[in-house]
């Protein structure tokens, strides 16, 4: 009986010692594992709400589901703006054509402004122009 309970004194000691020995992340690496989480995320709903822009059968779930993605992005947008301001482009660019004089370049619009526009200010969705947006 009494190594019974010895045995269950030290699996107690391991249960609450062993989470007091683990290393400690930095600052940084919790950062970069959230934000890669997040991006993975991200990722995953934009194909997720790719597939009910091909299957959409009501106007008001489509627009619930892209307040999802919508808010995904937010999660990683200042990163994003931060590191890959030229890929952001492609992902939440303005929904008019934009003019950059430095690079003597137009950039069509295109991303998730364009989307929202799409499914927010027209009566009939065009089906394709939107795949091709979300994709």
């Amino acid at each position: 009986m009494r190594s019974h309970s010895g045995t269950i004194i030290i699996l107690l000691f391991l249960i609450f010692l062993l989470p007091c020995c683990k290393k400690a992340q930095s600052p940084k690496e919790v950062l970069y594992v959230q934000f890669n989480n997040d991006l993975s995320t991200l990722i995953f709903r934009n194909e997720q709400f790719l597939g009910f822009v091909r299957t959409m059968k009501n106007k008001a779930e489509l627009q619930a589901e892209f307040l999802k993605l919508r808010m995904q992005y937010k999660k990683v947008e200042a990163f994003t703006e931060y590191f890959f301001p030229t890929t952001v482009r492609l992902v939440n660019g303005a929904p008019l054509d934009e003019v950059e004089d430095e690079e003597n370049a137009v950039f069509e619009p295109g991303g998730l402004q364009v989307i929202e526009e799409l499914i927010y200010t027209t009566d009939s969705l065009e089906r394709d122009e939107l795949v091709r947006h979300v994709r």
